[in-house]
């Protein structure tokens, strides 16, 4: 009896959890009156395969409604210490899919051990109609209130115009009905809205002209220069326009130009790269507040230029100051150590037309004899200043040093290598004038 009781609470127990199956798994139901998506996932996490199932649904009721709509699956693996190999999924829906998925209604679901969970919804036809309707009107209420008739109207600068359609090109972007809206645009245009923008940006962008009043331009380490920028286009004022400049990828600013546009520009030697630099000057869609979309760079058309700026080292002229008027040995040592090195600037013989004088200061003293066999004693001070327009820009000094020999001119020679060496060690004095000349 016992062995009959035990068989029976567990055929009630089992027949307690089932759950038959509905029919929508194996017939997919088709209804006139509605949208319906089916999604299913079977991974072993109960919790999990609702979310992915539901995911599933909605994706593949997103695409009965329009194929325009996409979305993104992907799949990740990744090492676990205690699991080894463990794969986590992921259902990217992009932000179109979300805003076509209102109202939409869950009308069953069902989760078996074997199967997984499996979700059925459905969204009504008419009423994504209506929201169809609402949003796309008060969408192109929006872009009314920006292309107005101030855009067509004469008055209107090209920067203007552009920064309007901007506007109205990224309020476009983020709905789901960018390529699909029409309407009109004052007395002025009718049609598709996209195809306004993208024409309107090709024919204004294609109509401004870039100009640099110089081709070539060379520039000292440590100097600037300076040049224009006009950009013109066919209305009567091309207004606040921002034009990029940029060496290479490398965004060196961007200018904002004056009604008429003019842009002066000055730029130092720091902002350019050793050598010959090639200068592009243009105009990007994107610093017009355009969205970053291949499709509005394509058809905006604006030229560049170009501007070739050549920075060479920086002359400077040499000159030593001594108290010492006889010694014979110091100019050649001095100026090595200065010739080779550095990368900034060149020794100039020319001191007229050098734009930087380099002064090495050499301060000589004796010392008096204190014993009968000693050697006589000198001591070495020593400035090196970077002066322009008798300005000091930069200046090192360098500790006492002393020496000694069996006369003061073999002191003077001993105590001069000496601070040779030391200035050949510490370079620092190197690093500090090229800093200036950047």
């Amino acid at each position: 009896m016992k062995k009959i009781i035990t068989v029976l609470f567990v055929v009630f127990v089992s027949n307690a959890f089932s759950q038959s199956e509905p029919s929508w798994i194996n017939n997919y139901p088709f209804d006139t009156r509605y949208y319906t998506g089916i999604g299913t996932s079977n991974s072993g996490n109960k919790s999990d395969d609702y979310e992915r199932a539901l995911v599933q649904a909605r994706l593949n009721l997103a695409a009965e409604i329009s194929t325009n709509i996409s979305a993104e699956t992907e799949v990740r693996t990744s090492d676990s210490s205690q699991d080894g190999l463990s794969e986590s999924f992921t259902e990217k829906i992009n932000q179109s899919v979300e805003q076509y998925l209102k109202e939409l209604e869950i009308v069953d679901t069902f989760y078996s051990r074997s199967q997984g969970y499996w979700v059925y919804i459905r969204l009504n036809k008419n009423r994504w109609l209506e929201i169809q309707e609402n949003e796309m009107f008060q969408l192109l209420s929006r872009i009314q209130q920006i292309i107005d008739d101030d855009y067509f109207s004469n008055r209107a600068t090209t920067a203007d115009r552009l920064f309007k359609l901007s506007s109205a090109s990224a309020v476009l972007h983020e709905s789901p009905y960018s390529s699909i809206l029409e309407g009109e645009l004052g007395d002025y245009y009718k049609g598709n809205i996209f195809d306004f923008i993208l024409s309107e940006l090709f024919s204004r962008s294609s109509d401004i002209s870039i100009s640099i009043d110089t081709v070539e331009l060379t520039i000292e380490s440590g100097d600037s220069i300076e040049f224009r920028i006009t950009c013109k286009s066919a209305d009567y004022y091309i207004g606040k326009i921002p034009v990029t400049l940029k060496i290479g990828s490398t965004v060196l600013r961007t200018y904002y130009s004056d009604i008429n546009g003019n842009i002066p520009v000055r730029l130092e030697s720091n902002q350019l790269n050793s050598g010959q630099n090639t200068l592009e000057v243009s105009i990007n869609p994107h610093d017009l507040g355009f969205p970053e979309d291949a499709v509005y760079r394509e058809n905006f058309v604006a030229g560049s230029r170009e501007l070739a700026i050549s920075v060479e080292s920086s002359s400077i002229f040499l000159s030593i100051e001594t108290n010492k008027t006889d010694l014979d040995f110091l100019e050649g040592a001095v100026g090595s150590l200065f010739s080779t090195g550095n990368e900034k600037f060149n020794l100039s013989e020319d001191k007229e037309n050098s734009s930087y004088n380099l002064v090495v200061s050499l301060d000589f003293s004796d010392f008096p004899k204190v014993l009968e066999n000693a050697p006589l004693m000198a001591g070495l001070d020593c400035i090196i200043s970077l002066k322009k327009d008798n300005r000091v820009l930069f200046e090192y000094k360098n500790d006492t040093l002393k020496d000694g020999g069996l006369s003061y001119d073999q002191a003077y020679r001993r105590v001069f290598n000496k601070l040779i060496r030391a200035l050949e060690q510490d370079r620092s004095y190197i690093r500090g004038i090229e800093n200036i000349l950047n």
